[in-house]
């Protein structure tokens, strides 16, 4: 192991003095959703249930981290439980219980830390070049939305890493045999996912599918991995179906029809929204992902049994969220929506920069880390220190998100340059009417020609 591969290891440390420096400073305090998947977690450890209604009642390390006067709602809860997944409140209960939030913040960091090593699983075999790999991870790390999701009490990013992580073992597993070891604790991720978020059902249905049949091809010894695999994963969807049906009178839990929408303008409104609206968008708070547009043609043309799987595992992540009616994820963190399928756009990534690599254009490749670099250092100077750019508040026509972004912020543009310059998808009537909003998805299908041109060239050569 190289001394360079220690620097994948820096963004755990920063997401670790992320977490103490705000929460000792009282910045950006649990809000949303954030306190009721804590309190899931102190009914588990407190009392042993999965009942929260008592815990609304008591002196609870959750309830003092809560502003002055404030209190437990049952808006929340249905028949005494949380409306919340419980996969999240089971992995914090130990350090909850040691350390109150605090010990959940910092624990939820670490297990957030490993974001890099599997950006470096990933990409150290596509790039071919270890030192490569490491950069690109480290950057990636110590980028949005890893460094200020990393100890937000919240699913999203975690639900990332496992799905990640599950796609690096799936791509692994078709080099060498695979042990009953690793076929366990892929089993064992696949069967957390769903417990996140009812919405992680289909992801995981879609990666079990994948490494079953990987494995059931392999014959012998392989088929039996595959049906125990499959055996995880059917227990932990019956599991869950079962508890939903038990506490809310339904396999699907607490959710119903109106918490979705069918509305196609509405849906593609957000689903654009999600990737280029001035705050929520990914591209926006994550530009160094716009490689990964160019990357695409690469990906899919050179990668393509890696980049279907991505291709319908990022459509699984992303299209229930566009879909949602409390669009972009209501009062929590801006671009909460976006965290788990962000972390999939690092593939395209690297297969743009192995692209420009092969082609004879390291120099390029190097300029466009470093402008990608110098364009996040724009965002996390805005985000890192207290401000509003990071909330989202009440989703009506003063919302803060609307009229500002850390790019509006960081030039002092007035309002009617932010409304000029920036592109908005807040309001459906009225967004595709937006010149902006046109140059926005111009840069996009200008980004894949290029790739796509990219790959013709180097295909006649």
């Amino acid at each position: 192991m190289r001394p360079a591969h220690g620097l994948l290891l820096l963004p755990m440390v920063v997401y670790v003095l992320i977490a103490v420096v705000w929460y000792t400073q009282r910045i950006n305090p649990i809000t949303g959703d954030e306190p009721h998947y804590l309190l899931s977690a102190d009914s588990l450890w407190r009392d042993g249930d999965v009942q929260v209604i008592n815990n609304h009642q008591l002196d609870t390390p959750v309830l003092r981290e809560l502003p002055p006067g404030a209190v437990f709602t049952t808006t929340h809860s249905r028949n005494g439980y949380s409306l919340h997944g419980l996969g999240l409140p089971l992995l914090l209960v130990p350090a909850y219980a040691v350390a109150g939030v605090l010990g959940a913040k910092v624990w939820l960091a670490l297990l957030n830390g490993l974001i890099p090593l599997v950006f470096y699983r990933l990409a150290r075999p596509l790039l071919g070049n270890a030192l490569w790999a490491i950069a690109v991870a480290v950057m990636l790390g110590l980028g949005q939305p890893c460094i200020t999701a990393s100890s937000q009490i919240y699913p999203d990013l975690l639900a990332g890493l496992l799905i990640l992580t599950l796609v690096a073992d799936w791509r692994e597993c078709g080099a060498t045999p695979p042990r009953a070891g690793q076929v366990l604790l892929s089993g064992l991720l696949l069967a957390l996912l769903p417990w996140l978020h009812l919405k992680l059902a289909l992801p995981a249905i879609i990666l079990g599918g994948f490494m079953a049949g990987r494995y059931w091809r392999m014959g012998g010894h392989g088929r039996m991995l595959a049906w125990r695999l499959s055996l995880l994963l059917a227990s932990s969807l019956s599991g869950l179906g079962a508890y939903q049906a038990f506490a809310f009178g339904s396999v699907l839990g607490p959710y119903q029809a109106g918490d979705a929408t069918t509305d196609g303008q509405y849906i593609g409104m957000v689903m654009l929204g999600l990737h280029i609206d001035r705050l929520q968008g990914l591209f926006f708070q994550g530009p160094i992902y716009l490689l990964g547009v160019f990357g695409l043609a690469s990906f899919f043309t050179k990668d393509w049994p890696l980049a279907r799987l991505t291709g319908l595992l990022y459509l699984a992540v992303m299209l229930p969220n566009a879909m949602h009616t409390n669009w972009y994820g209501g009062m929590s963190f801006a671009g909460r929506f976006h965290w788990t399928g962000a972390l999939l756009w690092s593939l395209p990534l690297v297969a743009a920069l192995r692209q420009l690599r092969a082609g004879g254009h390291t120099r390029v490749a190097v300029g466009l880390l470093v402008g990608a670099g110098l364009l996040q250092l724009i965002v996390l100077a805005k985000v890192l220190i207290p401000n509003g750019n990071l909330y989202n508040l009440p989703l009506d026509e003063v919302s803060a998100w609307t009229v500002s972004n850390p790019y509006a912020d960081f030039l002092a543009l007035a309002p009617w340059q932010r409304a000029l310059f920036l592109p908005s998808f807040h309001t459906v009537n009225t967004y595709l009417l937006a010149p902006v909003n046109w140059v926005a998805c111009g840069v996009l299908v200008g980004l894949l020609v290029a790739g796509w041109a990219g790959v013709r060239k180097d295909c006649r050569l």
